[in-house]
């Protein structure tokens, strides 16, 4: 309408009330579409982390699963290899043990003769055998610092140790005069063996345990030949008399193996990281393209449609400012008001909008 709307009539007000009415349900239209445009852009956002999560997990898991395959293969052929090398040294040191018997055969056996002359010179002058042994000849033919020792350590256990436990484990109470007779029981019990036998074996059998000293001498000459033979075998570095060539081809093979196991395991991962990757990358991208290009259609449509509500809304908010409310003033711009308007004007047969207006505000003012 061109000029002054208030010298309009009812179709005026009529048209108006329509504006609002299609402002109204711009704003409307408006409001859904942003709830849409928000669902849909959240729903966008989170296919797109879903697909992201997705490719990252499937990433991972195959990355593992090449790892674990080519892992598997290194720790078998490493068993290999230990399998050998154990069977390797229980062949060495069988050999060795081999080795040691046979070139200490002789020396063991010159060994065996004098330890069985021993045995003869006992039983010849009918001297218990059972005092053939190491802590008889420590105890009265001390001769060197391993004699001294076994004598100390005797007398620590007879004249301290035995006591002890008997004085304070056996008795049902501990008075010194106990102790006294420990002591006392201990030293002619032990006293008297040791003299009994110092005065009959000993003493009795002098040139023959002199004799005994003379072949343990030896012996133990023959002791250190056979310890000094089997520490030079056994610090020989050289194995090609053990005949072990076998083994070490095969442990050269299976490290070889080894390596070019390490070297697939570096290329397939290789291959995984510049060339896999990408590939199981755009193969999930493709699995969920289409729903994901039909979010973002929906959306692009959403939002051109929310962008032409806004700007009906602008042009009709701007149309309603300056054709109407400058004139009726925000208090008339009201549907309800303006079909109180519109009635008054059809009842009381009003000509201009102006005068409905000034009629509405006169009976409400006496009302």
């Amino acid at each position: 309408m061109q000029g002054n709307i208030l010298s309009g009539g009812v179709k005026e007000l009529e048209t108006v009330k329509q504006k609002l009415s299609d402002l109204t349900d711009c704003q409307n239209q408006s409001e859904s579409l942003e709830l849409q445009e928000a669902k849909l852009e959240k729903s966008i956002k989170g296919m797109e982390k879903d697909i992201a999560d997705e490719i990252s997990t499937t990433l991972r898991q195959r990355k593992e699963e090449i790892e674990k395959t080519y892992d598997a293969q290194l720790d078998l052929t490493r068993q290999q290899i230990k399998k050998i090398k154990n069977r390797k040294m229980k062949s060495k040191t069988e050999k060795v043990n081999e080795r040691i018997d046979n070139e200490t055969a002789g020396t063991r056996e010159e060994y065996r003769l004098l330890n069985l002359e021993i045995k003869d010179l006992y039983k010849g002058n009918k001297i218990p055998l059972i005092l053939h042994n190491r802590f008889f000849y420590s105890i009265f033919f001390p001769g060197k610092l391993a004699d001294l020792l076994v004598i100390i350590l005797t007398v620590a256990v007879l004249l301290l140790a035995l006591p002890y436990v008997i004085y304070t484990q056996l008795l049902p109470e501990e008075k010194l005069v106990f102790l006294f007779l420990i002591y006392t029981f201990i030293v002619l019990l032990f006293g008297g063996i040791y003299l009994l036998l110092e005065n009959n074996i000993k003493n009795r059998h002098r040139s023959t345990f002199v004799q005994i000293q003379k072949i343990r001498r030896q012996m133990a000459l023959i002791r250190r030949k056979i310890n000094n033979i089997r520490k030079g075998i056994l610090k020989d570095k050289d194995e090609s008399v053990y005949e072990l060539e076998d083994f070490d081809r095969e442990v050269l093979e299976l490290e070889e193996e080894l390596n070019k196991i390490n070297s697939g395991k570096k290329e397939a991962l290789g291959t995984f990281e510049n060339s896999t990757r990408n590939v199981i990358r755009d193969e999930i991208n493709q699995q969920h393209q289409e729903e994901l290009l039909r979010l973002k259609k929906e959306y692009a449509k959403v939002y051109s449609d929310s962008k032409e509500i806004q700007e009906t809304m602008k042009n009709l908010s701007l149309l309603i400012a300056s054709e109407y409310e400058a004139y009726l003033g925000k208090e008339f711009l009201d549907k309800n008001k303006l079909e109180v308007l519109i009635q008054l004007m059809n009842e009381k047969n009003i000509a201009t909008i102006s005068e409905a207006i000034a009629y509405y505000r006169t009976e409400h003012t006496e009302n």
